[in-house]
């Protein structure tokens, strides 16, 4: 059984027992056990931060759900569920996770979401942090995928990619892969990447579930066969699982409830045990 079905499977079940939620949601007019009615979207998020993540919500002009985040399986509902306990109370415990994931600790000056470093381009991260000596991590969060997204290459693509990604893409993929074909099937993927251009100290940090080996494999295999290999340096592949039972230990051994409640219910709510976590870093190196 693939891990999409085994996480639409477990969300079920997680929406009825855990969220006392019987009413099925519905995508392409078909009901879904895995899926929110959608009056109940505000439910994606875990009890421990809702009323603080939407108040906070509210007051970011720049953020906006995406369509299907009353589904269960939505990566940006779990992006927000993953990083918004550590912008809580003027980020005070962001430590924690910069600690966990590998990151200096002090000189933060933005812990953000859907941060957008080129407006005319246009490209939201999913989660930013940016130091007050340049650093900069973009995030990509993925959980149910089982790849990047493509685009259809239309006439105003076509331009924009002569305009701004040809440009872009030079020195950072390899020339095998500068064309139109490969740039619009992997056109999330690349376009993402082509932000190491930005400056040597733009990193991109991708999480993804080790469970979900799809994406996985893939993620991997194409971060190496795209990137000029003196780039593959400021990628860091990081395993959700890793991640997040990291958290639940570091957040127990330094006494703050909230988070370790919050996290114990984070592995209950994506279905994450030990068994699942992986212990490589950078799997494609």
């Amino acid at each position: 059984m693939s891990y999409q079905t085994l996480l639409k499977n477990h969300l079920g079940e997680y929406k009825t027992n855990s969220l006392g939620i019987e009413e099925e949601g519905y995508w392409r007019d078909k009901p879904y056990p895995h899926i929110l009615p959608k009056e109940q979207y505000r439910q994606n998020i875990l009890g421990t931060i809702r009323d603080e993540f939407w108040d906070y919500f509210e007051t970011q002009d720049a953020l906006k759900m995406h369509r299907y985040f009353y589904h269960l399986t939505s990566s940006q509902a779990m992006c927000y569920n993953l990083f918004y306990p550590f912008l809580m109370d003027n980020n005070r415990h962001l430590d924690l996770l910069l600690g966990t994931i590998g990151l200096p600790k002090s000189g933060v000056s933005e812990a953000s979401f859907g941060k957008v470093l080129d407006k005319p381009e246009g490209t939201k991260f999913d989660f930013y942090i940016g130091y007050e000596n340049g650093m900069q991590i973009l995030f990509d969060v993925k959980l149910q995928e089982s790849g990047f997204g493509s685009a259809r290459n239309n006439e105003e693509r076509n331009k924009k990619f002569k305009r701004v990604y040809k440009k872009r893409m030079r020195k950072i993929i390899s020339n095998r892969f500068q064309n139109p074909s490969v740039f619009f099937k992997y056109y999330q993927l690349i376009r993402n990447l082509t932000y190491l251009g930005h400056s040597d100290k733009t990193h991109l940090f991708f999480i993804v579930p080790f469970e979900n080996k799809a994406l996985e494999t893939k993620t991997s295999e194409l971060i190496h066969f795209l990137l000029e290999g003196k780039y593959e340096d400021r990628v860091n592949i990081q395993f959700l699982e890793n991640i997040v039972l990291a958290l639940v230990e570091q957040c127990e051994t330094a006494g703050v409830d909230l988070l370790k409640k919050h996290f114990d219910l984070f592995t209950a709510k994506y279905g994450i045990t030990s068994k699942g976590a992986a212990k490589v870093k950078k799997p494609y190196t």
